[in-house]
């Protein structure tokens, strides 16, 4: 059976909804069908139970998009330094190794639009050697002494957010899939359900019959997510 057209909390509380209406209901339809003698109601619950302590995709999807804000905030905040160390640079007055314009500068702040991380960190790796191999001519024109190590602590957080996106997008899709599995099998209950309520009560009582509808479970569901009303004094 293909699944309905309900979110995985929809899914949850509208199967509920449709679970407390097959208890009332229930020996009418075991009189219609052995399908549904016990333990057929318990079983509907328990699926439904277990699909609500499922983890939600959204909190994984929110929890990448901190990580990826985070990600992008910490890499742009490294154009200061570069601004910076280019600035060291022109203020040396000691010889350099290699040429000012050969640093490396250039190269790493191209990264930075993209958010490409691993050519991020090759390029930053490429810097920052050529800036050890100059620390002392840097220091003396007003580098800060542990300048380079915060540099490197800096990066190394660019570097672990990195694979914690790419882990949260992955955990992500999992969930997707095995969410997906077990909400499937609860659509296939409810559909079950429906189609037996709809067939069952159809020329003996219409009104329980429009109960099994899909339409009149979401107008179910909806009036019950509706705040009340105010109590007039």
């Amino acid at each position: 059976m293909r699944k309905l057209s309900l979110s995985q909390g929809g899914t949850i509380q509208i199967g509920r909804i449709l679970h407390d209406m097959f208890t009332r209901d229930k020996a009418d339809f075991a009189a219609f069908s052995t399908r549904y003698a016990d333990p057929f109601a318990d079983d509907f619950l328990k699926i439904i139970d277990e699909g609500a302590e499922l983890p939600s995709v959204r909190a994984v999807i929110a929890e990448q998009k901190v990580v990826t804000k985070r990600l992008h905030l910490t890499m742009n905040a490294f154009r200061a330094d570069f601004a910076r160390i280019a600035a060291l640079i022109g203020l040396t007055k000691e010889p350099l190794t290699i040429a000012n314009g050969d640093f490396g500068i250039k190269s790493v702040r191209e990264t930075i639009p993209g958010y490409k991380v691993a050519e991020f960190m090759a390029s930053f790796n490429n810097l920052l050697k050529n800036v050890k191999a100059n620390l002392a001519p840097l220091e003396a024109a007003g580098m800060p002494i542990n300048y380079v190590k915060e540099l490197e602590t800096r990066a190394k957080m660019v570097s672990d957010d990195d694979v914690l996106q790419r882990k949260t997008i992955s955990r992500r899709a999992q969930l997707v899939q095995d969410n997906g599995i077990h909400i499937g099998l609860i659509h296939d209950k409810m559909r079950q359900v429906m189609e037996s309520g709809k067939a069952l009560y159809k020329t003996t009582n219409k009104a329980k019959a429009k109960d099994y509808t899909l339409t009149e479970l979401r107008r179910k569901h909806k009036a019950a997510q509706a705040p009340a009303e105010p109590v007039k004094a």
